[in-house]
């Protein structure tokens, strides 16, 4: 791996999700600094699976909210919000991820 010779692989380049990550013309020079990247790029997106719970809940509320008495509008709310939280990495099901959606309510 090219990467553990002190050199980022093409494939790596692209996967770095911010310029603090990554200072132009820096090599990372042992597996240690590669190892730091990557777990910098892991907590990246926890930052996002966070950032998309919390809108998700503001957006519950608000639909609970203006819903009208079917509750379409929350289902459809909380099965949006469930696909995109599942492609994030969610392992629970979805009435799990709507319990998550009313805590504090």
């Amino acid at each position: 791996m090219t990467a553990l010779k002190g050199q980022f692989s093409p494939a790596l380049l692209f996967l770095i999700p911010s310029p603090k990550l990554f200072i132009a013309g820096a090599k990372p020079s042992s597996a240690a600094a590669v190892e730091q990247l990557l777990a910098q790029l892991q907590a990246s997106e926890h930052d996002k699976f966070a950032a998309h719970l919390y809108r998700s809940r503001r957006e519950y509320r608000s639909v609970c909210q203006r819903a009208g008495k079917s509750g379409k509008q929350i289902e459809r709310c909380v099965i949006s919000s469930f696909q995109i939280a599942e492609s994030m990495g969610f392992k629970g099901d979805f009435r799990q991820w709507e319990q998550l959606l009313r805590i504090g309510d």
